[in-house]
């Protein structure tokens, strides 16, 4: 329950008195009490599971962050390590990319890179030796999907697609609201954010989605994670069908 509370001796958790559980690696995984329990990212940034490690990609105005954590999902120090991220805009490929070099900062806390100005990108390749592990990833920074405005609350009363006024009631009222993509019978559900505190669109956007509301739509967006709900921090809502950004 508490992963983060270790001991080389048997004992309880100082926090929950639950006993200590062994930790073992069987294969190069690290296993026991609380290994691999939670994949949030804990930076607001894009992680991926890498072996052992958790990597998230947090990318700032004029920097991108690489934050480390381990199998419990504790920070591990980046002090001594390096690597390079080579970052893409629309339609370039990688060879093409702008490479740029990940260094320690703030004390080993991550690697940061520096961001040319002015630059929009939608992917990054990142390279980095960790703890003598090579890893080599790709991460969004942005996609692009289309489906149908649907509010959350009609959608888990199974009202159907097409009911457009219990869209646009729960909008009004400011209830969370998604992207449904694909259909009824295979449904998958992005739920959209604005702004940099993940706020819900239909809290703060009502005016600017309702004319969306019964008609098939682009959205483009950063993919943020919260657990394992996926969600889109609003960029533009365009007709489907309309060019990529």
């Amino acid at each position: 329950m508490h992963p983060q509370q270790r001991s080389d001796k048997p004992g309880r958790c100082p926090i929950c008195q639950m006993e200590l559980k062994p930790i073992t690696i069987e294969d190069g995984i690290t296993v026991g009490a609380g290994a691999h329990t939670m994949h949030q990212p804990l930076h607001g940034g894009f992680l991926m599971m890498v072996g052992d490690y958790h990597l998230e990609l947090v990318e700032l105005a004029s920097t991108f962050r690489l934050y480390v954590s381990d199998a419990f999902s504790n920070p591990v120090s980046v002090e001594k390590m390096t690597g390079s991220l080579t970052a893409r805009r629309q339609g370039e490929v990688a060879e093409s990319g702008a490479k740029l070099a990940l260094v320690p900062a703030a004390e080993g806390a991550y690697l940061s890179a520096e961001k040319p100005p002015e630059a929009e990108f939608i992917e990054v390749d990142v390279a980095v030796d960790v703890n003598g592990l090579p890893v080599q990833i790709s991460m969004p920074l942005r996609m692009t999907a289309e489906g149908w405005i649907t509010d959350l609350g009609c959608f888990a009363r199974g009202a159907p697609l097409d009911d457009w006024e219990c869209t646009r009631s729960g909008i009004r009222a400011g209830s969370p609201v998604a992207l449904l993509v694909g259909d009824e019978e295979h449904p998958m559900l992005y739920v959209l954010v604005s702004g940099t505190k993940g706020r819900w669109v239909g809290a703060i956007a009502a005016e600017k989605l309702l004319p969306w509301v019964d008609q098939r739509v682009r959205v483009t967006g950063k993919p943020v994670q919260r657990g394992s709900v996926a969600l889109i921090q609003v960029e533009s809502i365009l007709p489907a069908g309309s060019p990529q950004q």
